[in-house]
């Protein structure tokens, strides 16, 4: 119905205190509280008109929600404006959703009860007593009619998550409001939730608007629905839902009018602009509440920056300031027109806007995917820790010896769209670049990312692999730094910066085995594919018994072999990678060294290759096994070659090499010293002294003895690699 005209106005309450013949203002949309034109307490009429239903929405849109309400033309202007002060149900128009990822769905519940209305008799101008109101021009209307009633909203939300469709969700939500039997209470209708399955809507929440008084707001799906069956007795008479207003210039030709109306084309325009930021609103919500924001100052800033471009108080300011002035015949509707098609080019063009907030969602995507990466999905228990300021960094390099950073190196970089738009003194599109993906950038370089993967993976195995290391700090903090564009691996040793571009060693290859002896094999570690330039020496580790505990040798800096010593003939020598599970034996093969197997107890074990780098070292630890069977019997010979030498000396030494040390029984001891002993038995001694000078002249022999209480050490045919042998003394 046209304002303009000389009919009647229907607006809709919005929860606002109406009476029969108040005055109302339709340039502002204010009711004149404490103004009417005369006392019609005694005049009016009223007619029954009793009317519910329910209602199942699932749009969140300012359209719809109008739309439910019944608010449009110039009063959505108004409610748009921020003119209209909202109460009761009305308060579900400001209820927006805060999040892309959140699942809502609405249960309406609406009645009416009576339609009270004046007759037009009682307005003419011998009824009217406060006739100052003409003159005054505070008003264009009068309240004439009211339908009274009451709607109440049930708003559901649930949080979504990521590998979760939120219109599959809103859709089996609707379905269960939809399944739950409407029951008759009273003669009104009600729900009955007996039956009602809850396990669908227990993760939602409940939000209340309403026209109704309760002692407690519903938080719930089963509050909600206790709650919905008490709607009828609560509503009573009601509350005014709808009102008619007749223009004062039916009354009084000399009364203030509304000259003119904004279009409903403009008014649509506003609503579209003051949606499609309300929908940036929210991508900035989501975006804040996201690991990389919370972490990284730089990221948040840019967010917070966006946000505030997305400020709608401006647009709603400008527009309250200038809609009285429009209705009143002050200005011209292309005022607005043109105040809103300035904005659009520049500060609030939603395409410019839009591609903004693409870039920093990009940029938030790439820095949580290696987030994740590396943390494990940010699981507590991983070894890397997420520094989130330059501080929390400091302190953690000064405390701890050595520190491996991942460091993000391009957050803090400018966006200059972003800028022009934050800019007072921008005032056109003159500034600003074409909308569309900036590709270089460097979360929009393959190139940039690429490299990045693959230091995160690198970096994650190496923290992975020495996370025991007490003395070794791993972090991912943000560092700007324009000569490493998107990350880096910084090193830092003693609270100093070692290295800003650390490449931690790839998986090693499998070790090969060369130079196989009869009692030790060397092996050949192969470099690293990647980060070998770091790797300063290897450290081995070993152990022929886990039981046992390891062993370990460093290699030399410019040697990447190590020869395993120790090993007796028929050994078996055991690898595998533990972290990888590759397994081989490959390092023993039948030559000088053949397997050996002890009977009805062979037992192989298992090698584990860890790898550090940079000063942390390159650690290859090896469990190894050998089958070391030694049977002490009055029958058994063993050899022991080329590892005793004779010492041609006044007194005659027996060297053993160092990597040897055998315990052939519970009665054999083997010790090598200054007088070197042999205990075979309790009756046995043998003693190498001065007085036999024959033996000075040997340099290597083999001794053929065998252990048993009645042991005898002799000398025999093999010792013949002396010029001079004259036996050895015997002491039984």
């Amino acid at each position: 119905m046209d304002p303009c005209s000389n009919r009647t106005l229907t607006l809709a309450a919005l929860g606002r205190p109406f009476s029969l013949g108040m005055l109302y203002d339709c340039r502002s949309d204010h009711l004149i509280p404490g103004s009417t034109l005369s006392h019609f307490s005694l005049t009016h009429y009223s007619l029954t008109q009793s009317v519910s239903q329910s209602v199942i929405i699932t749009s969140d849109s300012t359209a719809d929600k109008y739309s439910v309400l019944n608010v449009n033309g110039s009063l959505k202007a108004s409610c748009l404006a921020g003119l209209v002060k909202v109460e009761g149900s009305a308060k579900y128009l400001k209820d927006v959703k805060e999040s892309q990822n959140q699942a809502r769905v609405t249960l309406w519940y609406t009645t009416t009860r009576k339609n009270t209305q004046l007759s037009m008799n009682q307005l003419g101008q011998e009824h009217i007593k406060y006739k100052e109101v003409f003159r005054e021009g505070i008003a264009t209307h009068v309240v004439t009619g009211i339908l009274y009633g009451a709607n109440a909203f049930f708003v559901f939300d649930r949080e979504v998550s990521s590998d979760e469709d939120r219109k599959d969700i809103e859709g089996n939500f609707k379905v269960t409001l939809n399944s739950v039997p409407y029951v008759s209470i009273g003669g009104k209708s009600a729900l009955d939730t007996k039956n009602t399955s809850e396990t669908k809507a227990e993760k939602f929440s409940c939000r209340f608007h309403g026209d109704v008084l309760l002692e407690n707001n519903p938080v719930s799906f089963q509050d909600a629905m206790d709650t919905y069956k008490t709607l009828p007795q609560k509503v009573g008479e009601g509350v005014p839902v709808q009102v008619n207003l007749l223009p004062l210039k039916e009354l009084d030709p000399t009364a203030t009018q509304m000259v003119c109306q904004i279009s409903g084309s403009l008014v649509d325009q506003w609503q579209t602009a003051l949606e499609d930021l309300s929908e940036l609103e929210m991508r900035c919500n989501d975006a804040m509440r996201s690991k990389p924001v919370k972490y990284f100052k730089e990221i948040d800033a840019k967010v917070k920056t966006f946000k505030k471009l997305c400020f709608t108080e401006h647009l709603k300011t400008t527009l309250a300031d200038l809609l009285p002035s429009i209705r009143g015949g002050e200005k011209e509707e292309r005022v607005l027109s043109d105040f809103l098609k300035k904005q659009q080019e520049f500060r609030f063009n939603s395409n410019i806007l839009s591609e903004c907030m693409d870039r920093i969602e990009r940029e938030i995507d790439v820095v949580d995917r290696f987030l994740r990466m590396i943390t494990e999905d940010y699981s507590q228990t991983c070894s890397t820790k997420i520094v989130a300021s330059k501080r929390g960094l400091d302190k953690e390099v000064l405390n701890s010896k050595c520190v491996v950073c991942f460091t993000f190196t391009s957050l803090g970089g400018e966006d200059p769209i972003l800028s022009a738009l934050d800019s007072p003194s921008s005032e056109s599109t003159q500034a600003l670049v074409p909308v569309k993906p900036d590709l270089t950038r460097w979360y929009h370089s393959d190139n940039v990312f690429d490299d990045m993967d693959k230091q995160a993976g690198l970096f994650k195995d190496f923290a992975e692999a020495n996370k025991e290391d007490t003395q070794t700090r791993f972090l991912l903090a943000s560092i700007p730094n324009k000569e490493q564009e998107g990350a880096s691996i910084y090193f830092y040793e003693k609270g100093s910066k070692r290295n800003e571009h650390l490449e931690p060693p790839s998986k090693p290859e499998k070790p090969t085995a060369r130079d196989r002896y009869h009692n030790s094999v060397t092996l050949e570690l192969l470099p690293p594919d990647r980060g070998a330039r770091d790797v300063t020496h290897y450290l081995i580790e070993y152990c022929i018994d886990e039981k046992d505990g390891w062993c370990s040798e460093k290699t030399s800096e410019s040697d990447a072999a190590y020869t395993v010593p120790g090993l007796l003939p028929k050994d078996v020598l055991g690898c595998r990678y533990g972290e990888y599970e590759e397994v081989f034996q490959d390092l023993v093969e039948n030559g000088e060294l053949m397997f050996a197997q002890r009977p009805n107890c062979f037992e192989y074990r298992q090698i584990v290759v860890i790898y550090l780098t940079s000063r942390c070292y390159l650690l290859v630890s090896f469990y190894w096994s050998t089958v070391l069977l030694f049977c002490c019997s009055p029958v058994l010979l063993f050899c022991c070659s080329a590892v005793l030498l004779f010492s041609c000396s006044p007194v005659l030494l027996f060297s053993c090499s160092a990597v040897l040390l055998f315990c052939c029984s519970p009665v054999l001891l083997f010790s090598c010293s200054a007088v070197l002993l042999f205990c075979c038995s309790p009756v046995l001694l043998f003693c190498c002294s001065p007085v036999f000078p024959s033996c000075f002249g040997m340099s290597s022999t083999v001794l053929l003895f065998s252990c048993s209480p009645n042991l005898l050490l002799s000398c025999c045919p093999v010792l013949l690699f002396s010029p001079v042998v004259l036996g050895c003394p015997l002491l039984f």
